[in-house]
C-alpha cells in the first residue's frame, strides 16, 4: 500500500479519476495534506471518525471509507450509503434515513463495516429485501 507521503502527493483530480466525486476527492486531498496519518490510524475508530468528520467535506460514509480502506477498520459501518439507503427504503416503507442506516448497522456491533460491504455488495436484488425483511421480523419479535 502507498506510504503516507506517497498519499499526500495525490492530486484531487488524482483521486477523482479513481472514482471520487470531484468535491470529494478535493476534501480528501485537503486531509491528506493536513492530517498526521500515522497518529490518525492509533487512534480509536471512533475518535478516528470524529477527527475525520470534523474536516470540511467528510462525511460519516467517506470517514468510514478511509477507516476501512485505509486503516482495516471492521468496525467502521458505510453509514449513510446509498445502497442502504436504498435498502432500507424498501424494507421500512418510506424514505430511509441516514440515521436508518446507522440503526441498521449498529445491530453488526463490532463489524458494521464488514456488514455494510456484505449487504451492499455481496447479497443479489432479489434476496436482500427479504434477508432484511427477516432481520427486522427477528429483532421485533426477539
Amino acid at each position: 500500500p502507498p506510504d503516507a507521503e506517497a498519499l499526500r502527493r495525490l492530486s484531487p483530480a488524482a483521486l477523482a479519476a479513481s472514482g471520487l466525486h470531484p468535491r470529494r476527492a478535493e476534501a480528501l486531498a485537503r486531509a491528506l495534506r493536513t492530517l498526521d496519518l500515522d497518529a490518525l490510524g492509533a487512534l480509536p475508530t471512533p475518535a478516528l471518525l470524529a477527527r475525520l468528520r470534523a474536516l470540511p467535506g467528510i462525511g460519516p460514509w467517506t470517514a468510514a471509507g478511509v477507516a476501512q480502506e485505509g486503516y482495516g477498520r471492521t468496525d467502521a459501518g458505510l453509514v449513510g450509503d446509498l445502497g442502504l439507503i436504498r435498502l432500507l427504503t424498501l424494507e421500512l416503507g418510506r424514505e430511509a434515513s441516514v440515521e436508518d442506516t446507522a440503526a441498521l448497522l449498529e445491530r453488526y456491533a463490532p463489524w458494521q463495516g464488514l456488514a455494510s460491504r456484505y449487504l451492499i455488495e455481496g447479497a443479489d436484488a432479489a434476496r436482500l429485501p427479504a434477508s432484511v425483511r427477516q432481520l427486522a421480523a427477528l429483532e421485533r419479535d426477539g
